[in-house]
């Protein structure tokens, strides 16, 4: 009795743990790698532990590619070899949503958080690099 207390206890920890993050709104948007770091619990959720070291280890070179009312978006890739390992993060401020594209020794992967971007407000270099991807 006492061990499934325990383990509906630790259980419903984590999901207070999970629902917590994934509600928490991001505001640090000042740069790439602000971004990347103020947001670890959300993307930890999204893209998992292996990945968001990816990310922060590896993506060295982060260009912001759209940052305004409506949008951040920004482009990371690793020096020397970005056209293999690379990853793009949007976040959309109005819906609170985050996505992420990650190419991975050049295995493309998309991670999408509830809801839908709004990609009327994309500027044109996002639209750019997203034909691209």
């Amino acid at each position: 009795m006492l061990r499934s207390m325990q383990k509906t206890v630790l259980v419903l920890a984590a999901l207070t743990a999970v629902a917590q993050a994934s509600a928490t709104p991001l505001t640090n948007i000042t740069s790439g790698t602000a971004f990347i770091a103020d947001s670890k619990a959300r993307l930890l959720l999204l893209v998992g532990a292996e990945k968001y070291d990816f990310l922060r280890r590896e993506l060295g070179h982060i260009d912001t590619l759209q940052n305004d009312r409506h949008l951040a978006a920004f482009s990371a890739c690793k020096p020397h070899n970005c056209f293999v390992n690379d990853a793009i993060i949007i976040y959309d401020k109005f819906n609170d949503t985050l996505r992420v594209i990650l190419h991975m020794s050049g295995k493309m992967t998309a991670y999408q958080e509830k809801g839908r971007l709004n990609t009327a407000y994309f500027s044109e270099d996002l639209r750019t690099v997203l034909s691209v991807n």
